[in-house]
């Protein structure tokens, strides 16, 4: 009976063990020999220094090797991702071979941030039909963009251009009516593509119906056909025309585009050299997160309607010629406003004292956006700031209490209260940010204690008094990663202390234009890293130190 039953068994098992052999034999891939051999060639063509294409050998199978990806049932190769994030070194170069077209089923193909020495893109590439992703950028590329990718139907990422070295070839169009064949394309991004032979870019890219991301930075570009009513981006959501040599008004088309129902994110004409006043149109984009607008030559009052955007998350509109009043309602529905830069205007924040901001800010740069003449309470509310540059600000004031205990959050990276009139005793306050600028202001009273956090101090231009030597010797909670610092044009007595030792990250040190006295100490030498030592205008006397030698990246004292 046991023998009988094992005789059943056996043929059962015999069965499951061939279709496990069959099923996992069909689920291992192999390279199509093929494809193997156009990679071959392919690489053959290139240049490697880096060796990034070490794995690339006719004994492995090269779904395995870096950077090929095959299909998972086919095992025919789909991706090609040979983008090189590790610098010069690793870039690949040479020739970009024509074997790459055997790869008939390859969809992906980013060879971005290589060094391919200002030869033009390959033609041929605009025969490759399976293609919907092709990124060039970065990869030294040059001359004439082929216009035969117009072929590449497919195609739904595009991304070209080169970088901002004086070296870097550049690339150009003749016509850029190719683009509006790649009927497919949703992302288009052109960085330092020479475009200013092609006055009719606005008319061929508004004919890609699936476009929703256009990027064309710093393409020579002057003009955006200001006069039109409306123009046909029936899915952009993103429109970036930044460094190009604008000089019109900001065209209405941009405005018309919500009654088309598109829901436009993001919006950046900046660094151009845009004219006129900010349109009250502007409320009309009520799905736009970022507005950048900054380094224009825009004029006038801020519209009222940007406070309808309660979606934006980035406004930046300094480095204009903007003026009038801001107050409540121009942040009235602003609830997710987290980087705010309206410096270098000639804009006054005008807000109520117990005004509580329906924002949490994380960035705000107000350098020359006039807020005084008192010191802005609702900062208080601002619990997520990093980044905070009140700057010739107007502000004539006495610095409330909360502030430093504010200011010394871990989470600050950033406070400029620089070239104001604040005033304030800091003999007890400590300073905990990386980078702090105070400088040319009404600060007085005896030195502010240091946390290791801080970097970058400028304290100079303000009424400082008392010995130095308690601020140079207090003992840290730790290293102190002191870089910078300033401290000239106070009233500083006293003797250099031999605690330079604590300060060993010190690359530039000024106290200039005090009262100090005594010796220039030996112990200044061990500030191995300085590089900039200005003690002038002081009551200084002996001979100078020649420990200081060892100072060998010093350049320059006095």
């Amino acid at each position: 009976m046991a023998i009988s039953k094992a005789m059943t068994v056996f043929p059962l098992l015999c069965f499951l063990f061939s279709t496990i052999s069959t099923f996992s034999h069909q689920n291992t891939l192999v390279c199509n020999e093929t494809e193997k051999r156009a990679l071959l060639s392919f690489k053959h063509a290139l240049s490697d220094p880096g060796h990034c294409l070490s794995s690339w050998f006719s004994q492995e199978d090269c779904c395995g090797w870096n950077g090929v990806y095959c299909h998972n049932i086919t095992g025919r190769v789909v991706k090609l991702d040979l983008k090189n994030p590790h610098g010069y070194n690793f870039s690949l170069g040479g020739k970009v071979s024509p074997a790459l077209l055997q790869l008939e089923f390859l969809n992906y193909l980013d060879l971005s941030q290589n060094d391919f020495g200002g030869t033009p893109i390959p033609s041929f590439l605009g025969s490759m039909q399976s293609l919907t992703y092709l990124d060039l950028h970065l990869a030294s590329f040059g001359g004439l963009i082929p216009p035969q990718l117009g072929n590449l139907s497919n195609l739904q990422h595009l991304s070209l251009g080169g970088g901002d070295s004086l070296y870097e070839p550049q690339l150009y169009v003749e016509n850029l009516g190719w683009i509006s064949h790649l009927s497919s394309l949703e992302y288009l991004f052109m960085y330092k593509v020479d475009l200013q032979r092609e006055v009719h870019w606005l008319e061929s890219t508004s004919m890609l119906s699936s476009l929703s991301e256009l990027y064309l930075v710093a393409c020579e570009l002057d003009n955006m056909s200001p006069s039109l009513g409306y123009v046909n981006f029936t899915s952009l959501t993103f429109l970036s025309l930044p460094r190009n040599h604008f000089n019109h008004e900001i065209p209405h088309w941009l405005f018309n585009l919500s009654t088309s129902h598109i829901p436009l994110n993001g919006l950046d004409l900046s660094n151009n050299q845009l004219t006129g006043q900010i349109p009250e149109y502007l409320g009309n984009l009520s799905s736009l997160t970022s507005l950048s607008l900054n380094r224009n030559r825009l004029n006038g009052p801020l519209p009222s309607s940007l406070g309808l955007l309660s979606n934006l998350e980035d406004l930046v509109i300094g480095n204009n010629s903007l003026e009038g009043t801001i107050s409540e309602v121009h942040f009235n529905k602003l609830s997710k406003l987290k980087y705010l830069d309206m410096s270098s205007t000639s804009l006054i924040f005008k807000v109520k004292s117990n005004w509580v901001p329906p924002f949490q800010l994380e960035r705000m740069w107000m350098s020359s956006c006039q807020m005084g003449p008192n010191f802005p309470t609702w900062l208080e509310t601002q619990t997520s700031l990093q980044y905070l540059d009140i700057s010739k600000s107007g502000i004539v004031d006495i610095a409330p209490k909360w502030f430093w205990k504010w200011a010394s959050h871990i989470d600050r990276q950033l406070i400029d209260l620089s070239d104001n009139q604040i005033s304030g005793n800091l003999s007890g306050v400590l300073l905990n940010n990386p980078y702090i600028d105070l400088s040319s202001n009404c600060f007085m009273g005896e030195l502010p204690r240091l946390s290791p956090q801080v970097s970058r101090l400028n304290m100079a231009n303000n009424s400082f008094s008392g010995p130095i030597s308690p601020f140079l010797c207090q003992k840290l909670n730790g290293k102190s990663n002191l870089e910078i610092l300033d401290m000239s044009t106070n009233n500083l007595s006293g003797e250099l202390s031999h605690c330079w030792a604590y300060w060993q990250s010190l690359t530039r040190l000024n106290l200039g234009n005090n009262n100090l006295s005594g010796k220039i100490p030996d112990s200044m030498g061990s500030l191995f890293e300085l590089k900039a030592l200005h003690l002038h205008n002081n009551s200084l006397s002996g001979d100078i130190p020649p420990s200081l030698r060892n100072c060998t990246s010093l350049g320059s004292w006095i």
